[in-house]
């Protein structure tokens, strides 16, 4: 598995995606009214993505607009900064490693002579 596909499969188990999936399928799997062609249906009743769009379209005003857009920018700022962050920790962790193994390697060396 390469690099880019570790990452991805990281951030699905940090963000919560695999057990939502999971819970998805369970209810899928369990409830005995599933449409049997069409899971975005389901998927859609489960979130209760129509109901959450028709009240959001109710209340939106210009002061929820740029409130949810400037927290939206917020967020994605945020989840910048976390990935540099992430990206430090795991350089950091990766020369720590590095360090130790060479310090070992040392330590063999010695013995060995």
């Amino acid at each position: 598995m390469d690099k880019r596909t570790e990452d991805f499969k990281k951030y699905l188990e940090r963000s919560g995606a695999i057990e939502n999936l999971a819970e998805l399928s369970v209810a899928m799997f369990t409830d005995p009214e599933r449409p049997s062609n069409d899971s975005s249906a389901f998927i859609k009743k489960y979130y209760k993505i129509d109901e959450r769009r028709d009240s959001i379209s109710k209340k939106d005003d210009p002061n929820m607009r740029n409130e949810y857009q400037r927290l939206t920018r917020e967020n994605e700022q945020m989840r910048k900064e976390l990935r540099k962050l992430e990206l430090q920790r795991d350089k950091l962790l990766a020369v720590r490693v590095s360090n130790k193994i060479a310090r070992r390697r040392q330590s063999l060396m010695r013995l060995k002579r």
